[in-house]
C-alpha cells in the first residue's frame, strides 16, 4: 500500500492534534518523580517521569483512528518494540516527551516529535510541537514544511544580529559539549567557516535533539552535530 498525497494531508492532521493535546498536558504539569528506565548509556536515556506516559497515552488515543483506517505499525519510545513497523507498510515513530532531562529542570527546550515512517524507513511525515513557544512545525512528502500552518522554507539569513557578520551556527546538545571529540570538531568546523568566507563559528548546545534540527532551518548556513552512540539511540 502506498498512501497518496491527498492520504498523507489527511493522515497528517491526527499526529499534529496528538502533539498538541500532549504538549499542553506537558506545559501544565510538572513532574512529582523520575524514574530510571535503565542503568546503561547516557542519563538522559535511562529517565523517565510520569508525565512521559501521559504524553504517551494522549498521543496514541488520539492517533488510534490512523491505526485502524490505514493499517500502520507503531513504535514509541515508552513501550517495548512489537516489530510492527517490519509489517505494516507504514508506522508511527512517536517520543512523547523529547529531551525529558531539561523538562524535569524546568528548561523550555522540550518538543512532542512524531512520525510517520515506510517501512523502507523513507519519512513521509514530521510533526514537532514545541509547547512553551506554542510552535507547530510539520512536513508531508511532497506536499512542503510548514510553520502554524503556513509555508516553511529553509532561511537563507540566519536568525543574527542585522549588524553582525555572517557565521556558521552549529547546534548540538550538552553530550557533545562534554565530549572528547568537542574541541577537535570546533576546529574542523571552525576551519570549514573560514573556507565558506564567513566570520567564525557559533555554537548552541542549549536544546535537545529534534529542536536542534528544527533550529538549522531558521540559521542556514547552519550544521547540527549528533555523536553517534555506542550501543544505538533511546528506542534501540
Amino acid at each position: 500500500m502506498t498512501l497518496s498525497g491527498a492520504e498523507l494531508t489527511e493522515l497528517a492532521n491526527l499526529p499534529i492534534d496528538a502533539a498538541i493535546a500532549a504538549g499542553e498536558m506537558i506545559a501544565g504539569s510538572r513532574p512529582k518523580q523520575i524514574v530510571h528506565k535503565s542503568s546503561g548509556g547516557s542519563l538522559a536515556l535511562q529517565v523517565v517521569t510520569e508525565v512521559d506516559r501521559r504524553s504517551d497515552a494522549i498521543v496514541l488515543e488520539t492517533l488510534n483512528p490512523a491505526f485502524n483506517r490505514w493499517e500502520l505499525g507503531l513504535l514509541t519510545e515508552e513501550q517495548p518494540d512489537d516489530g510492527g513497523g517490519f509489517r505494516a507498510d507504514y508506522f508511527l515513530c512517536i517520543d512523547p516527551i523529547d529531551d525529558t532531562l531539561p523538562f524535569f529542570d524546568g528548561t523550555p527546550r522540550y518538543t512532542v516529535p512524531i512520525a510517520l515512517v515506510r517501512r523502507d524507513c523513507t519519512p513521509t511525515i514530521g510533526v514537532v510541537y514545541h509547547p512553551i513557544g506554542e510552535t507547530m512545525i510539520h512536513a508531508i512528502a511532497g506536499a512542503g514544511a510548514f510553520r502554524n500552518g503556513r509555508s516553511l522554507t529553509v532561511s537563507q539569513k540566519p536568525d543574527q544580529p542585522s549588524c553582525s557578520e555572517p557565521v556558521l551556527s552549529l547546534f548540538a546538545d550538552r553530550s557533545f559539549v562534554s565530549s572528547e571529540h568537542h574541541d577537535q570538531m570546533i576546529s574542523a568546523l571552525e576551519e570549514i567557516a573560514r573556507d565558506m568566507g564567513l566570520a567564525g563559528l557559533s555554537v548552541d548546545a542549549s536544546a535537545g535533539a529534534v529542536m536542534n534540527a528544527c533550529k538549522l532551518l531558521a540559521n542556514s548556513p547552519a550544521c547540527y552535530v549528533k555523536l553517534p552512540k555506542q550501543n544505538g539511540g533511546k528506542l534501540v
